[in-house]
């Protein structure tokens, strides 16, 4: 009783009902959306920042093709091409496909995201999830078996993170006035059974070697050491880009991926 009379005194009714009495805290009458929800999850998400936003993005991915809003836009760009005739250089405007899934910082893209974050969480429904996930797979496997056993695991991938923005780490953290639906998106959703992740490699190595010696050791060395820490040490892009000198143990011959 005092340390709420404390609260009430320093903080006021509001944050002191948010405290210590949040079932009796108001709701709002407007039910949330999909970016309002995002929005909390992030101002109350223990996570890193990185793992986050894969969620938010695998999240977003989901609802915009449960919707139907497409990401795909047709763009224009100026550049430099070999003209047919003459074989000079010159200017030419070239349209291609552009994936605004994976642009952060132009309009259409933040136009994109902003119809995705205006739909209401109470429109992505479990039923809706499910069918998501079997037509995700059907429009890539086409009768083929290896490209229906990768679509399963990235359907997988996709749920397991989107739903992961609604787990133990952030859902009690979230502001208890935003009116949530009573069945959340991914409740009791089911994930396809665990494919294979054995890779069969289908390169032919010893010939990218030799072309990458020939044609990058000397002239472009920096893309060379990419090639070799990819192909020879098996990093990855990230580990790549962020690799430092102290990882590197000549005399062992060993790099530590910290």
């Amino acid at each position: 009783a005092a340390k709420i009379y404390s609260s009430i005194l320093a903080n006021d009714w509001p944050a002191t009902l948010e405290k210590f009495a949040p079932s009796y805290v108001p709701k709002s009458e407007k039910p949330a959306t999909v970016g309002e929800y995002i929005a909390e999850a992030e101002s109350c998400a223990s996570v890193a920042p990185d793992t986050l936003s894969d969620y938010v993005s695998s999240f977003r991915s989901i609802v915009a093709d449960i919707t139907g809003i497409n990401s795909i836009i047709t763009v224009t760009e100026n550049k430099r091409v070999t003209d047919e005739r003459t074989g000079k250089k010159c200017n030419k405007a070239v349209k291609r496909k552009k994936d605004l899934r994976f642009d952060y910082v132009s309009d259409e893209a933040k136009k994109w995201r902003a119809k995705i974050d205006g739909v209401k969480l109470a429109t992505v429904t479990p039923a809706k999830i499910q069918k998501w996930k079997l037509a995700y797979v059907r429009e890539r496997a086409a009768d083929d078996l290896e490209k229906e056993r990768k679509a399963k695991n990235s359907a997988n991938s996709k749920m397991r993170q989107a739903k992961s923005l609604f787990s133990k780490k952030i859902l009690p953290h979230v502001d208890r006035s935003l009116l949530l639906p009573d069945e959340l998106p991914f409740a009791g959703a089911d994930f396809f059974p665990r494919q294979s992740m054995r890779y069969a490699s289908k390169i032919d190595a010893p010939k990218l070697i030799r072309c990458a010696v020939d044609s990058l050791a000397e002239n472009k060395p920096e893309a060379f050491k990419i090639f070799l820490l990819g192909l020879m040490a098996g990093l990855r892009a990230k580990e790549i880009d962020t690799l430092l000198w102290r990882q590197i143990d000549f005399e062992a011959g060993t790099i530590s991926i910290e």
